[in-house]
């Protein structure tokens, strides 16, 4: 869906044609204007390459989930299960593909368990993920997120408004892309040594976009302190629960740098 973007600037102007409505008497009326500091918020973005037929898939999952714990819950997570590849064939009826992900498969064209850290390269090294990860995460970020989501259960629509907050000024090309995921899908997993999984919880598992896949181009020069807002909207697909969807939303440059990212339940939790 096509994104409603407004640009949102408080003038310093502004502020002292309100302030010359009081009476300041003193060294106070010299006193120079303080902008508000707003401290970085940073999110780490991991796009994992996924599948239920893949033995060594599991690994990875664990492995993106003691990134999680190690950087306090800092990360958002969208696993990516392509169509058509022999480890994302449907297992036991059910079918974890979607077209947003085999596009961006067909981008990275990785071996399966491979990992994506803040829009890097694809690397298949489980064993160097936690290493890529921390540094991916050390990087500073000139922007903020945040998102905030209204569900309307009859329709199954949910509504998406992000606002992004830049810390400082910007130069180039910036687009904002979001994603659905869906956690806890209970379902068959394959593993090593012959292991087969009947109840194993698929998580972060990307069901479309919101956006374009690669995101929508919000403008190319930002000024600290500016604020950008937009909507999206998306209907869930029955069978979809929606208490365990999320909308991911992630600012960068396409089909490059990931800036930061965050993530909102479709549901109040």
């Amino acid at each position: 869906m096509k994104s409603i973007i407004k640009t949102i600037l408080l003038s310093s102007g502004t502020l002292l044609a309100l302030a010359s409505c009081d009476h300041v008497e003193g060294e106070d009326r010299y006193r120079p204007y303080e902008p508000e500091i707003v401290e970085a918020d940073k999110y780490l973005l991991i796009e994992e390459f996924t599948g239920m037929r893949c033995v060594n898939c599991p690994k990875g999952a664990e492995t993106v989930h003691s990134i999680t714990e190690a950087l306090d819950g800092k990360v958002v997570a969208v696993c990516i299960h392509p169509e058509g590849h022999v480890f994302t064939e449907p297992l036991g009826g059910l079918d974890l593909t979607c077209s947003a992900s085999t596009e961006i498969y067909n981008y990275y064209h990785p071996n399966f368990p491979a990992a994506v850290f803040d829009g890097g390269r694809a690397n298949t090294n489980t064993a160097r993920w936690s290493g890529v990860a921390v540094q991916a995460f050390q990087q500073p970020t000139p922007l903020n997120i945040s998102v905030a989501n209204t569900y309307d259960a009859s329709s199954r629509k949910v509504k998406a408004h992000y606002t992004v907050t830049f810390l400082e000024d910007y130069a180039g090309e910036l687009c904002v892309t979001a994603y659905l995921t869906e956690d806890n899908i209970i379902g068959e997993q394959e593993s090593l040594n012959g292991v087969h999984f009947s109840d194993y919880s698929h998580n972060h598992v990307l069901r479309g976009a919101l956006s374009g896949v690669w995101g929508d181009k919000i403008g190319d020069a930002f000024v600290a302190g500016q604020k950008i807002e937009g909507d999206y909207e998306y209907t869930l697909k029955e069978g979809w629960v929606a208490d365990n969807c999320n909308v991911v939303v992630f600012a960068g440059i396409s089909k490059g740098t990931v800036y930061n990212a965050y993530q909102s339940g479709v549901t109040a939790r």
